[in-house]
């Protein structure tokens, strides 16, 4: 080109580089800021397992109650039944002047009692089936279908599960809260190793390669090959306040998360204590109220034929109904749900 007016020629160049660096983890850091990162990921993965546990415990709670509600309105429809053929019955005794007003009430009552029992019940079996139908994601509709039937006999309600004796204990280990709050520990390990290192001083790395050429159809072939290689070591002289602030903050949180962990397994020991004994005071709580049953019935059938032949009044009859209704239902509500 040529000058205009004194002005200084112009010229063009193209230049093409790729630069790179990298730091050197002389100290571990990026090593240990990876394995915390790991850690985390391991932590989030048992804590979800936490999640579908407590789910999964929870719809096996709510399934058995359901089935214990099952039982029960079963039961009461059936007392109900019995009682309308009481009251039936004793309103013939009291047309025929055998039975006087005091009888024909108490039977009705007591009708009438079990009839709101009926209801109350009916209203915890839908409350359960709500309750189990949200915690599967499904509308009760579609759960309960008509097609879909549920056993509710109470057969199964003496069959509580044994233990094996002898379980070692560090089978609470496969806890998935457990493992969370390890491998929360471990992340905060590897963060205090992270933040120590600060302290050290940092090796970095440059360089950059590339073609300079005034023509732009020289540019990659050309000779004119240009790069550089620098290497750089920063040693932290001010803000050391600020890295010890950090490792004492990271320290104080792994602190903290050793705390978590030793109440994590505490709980897991007594939450699994608590278990066992449940499950040995459950099994004798349903042998003497399955005996207790038993000897209720014979008394109730005692009753009975005391009242049909003139020994006692009918009041013993509602009473012995009453205590085998009630052994009954407790049966039911200390069966393994």
């Amino acid at each position: 080109p040529f000058p205009l007016f004194g002005a200084p020629p112009t010229t063009n160049d193209f230049k093409v580089e790729l630069n790179a660096s990298y730091e050197v983890d002389l100290w571990g850091k990026f090593r240990a800021a990876t394995r915390a990162a790991q850690d985390d990921l391991l932590a989030s993965r048992y804590a979800r397992e936490t999640v579908r546990t407590v789910v999964a415990a929870d719809v096996a709670r709510t399934y058995f109650q359901l089935l214990a509600a099952d039982a029960q309105l079963k039961l009461l429809e059936d007392t109900l039944k019995t009682r309308n053929e009481t009251v039936t019955l004793q309103q013939d005794r009291y047309q025929g002047g055998v039975i006087g007003d005091y009888d024909l009430a108490q039977a009705e009552a007591e009708r009438a009692a079990v009839a709101a029992d009926v209801a109350v019940t009916r209203r915890a079996v839908a409350q359960f089936e709500s309750a189990l139908a949200v915690l599967v994601g499904r509308s009760p509709r579609e759960v309960f279908d008509p097609t879909i039937t549920r056993d509710v006999a109470t057969t199964w309600l003496v069959r509580v599960p044994e233990l094996p004796a002898g379980l070692p204990s560090n089978m609470l280990q496969r806890r998935p809260d457990i493992r969370n709050v390890e491998a929360q520990l471990a992340a905060g390990n590897r963060r205090i190793d992270v933040a120590r290192a600060d302290y050290f001083p940092s090796l970095s790395l440059t360089g950059n390669y590339g073609s300079e050429s005034g023509a732009l159809k020289n540019l990659f072939s050309g000779p004119a090959v240009i790069w550089s290689i620098a290497a750089s070591l920063a040693q932290p002289l001010i803000g050391l306040k600020a890295i010890e602030a950090n490792v004492e903050s990271k320290t104080a949180t792994r602190d903290q998360l050793v705390v978590t962990y030793q109440q994590t397994v505490q709980t897991a020991f007594k939450e699994t204590h608590d278990a066992l004994v449940a499950n040995q005071t459950m099994r004798d709580a349903l042998a003497a109220q399955t005996e207790r049953r038993t000897k209720l019935e014979r008394a109730l059938d005692l009753a009975g034929l005391r009242y049909r032949s003139g020994y006692s009044p009918y009041l013993e009859v509602l009473d012995a109904q009453r205590q085998l209704l009630q052994a009954q239902t407790l049966q039911i509500l200390r069966s393994p749900g």
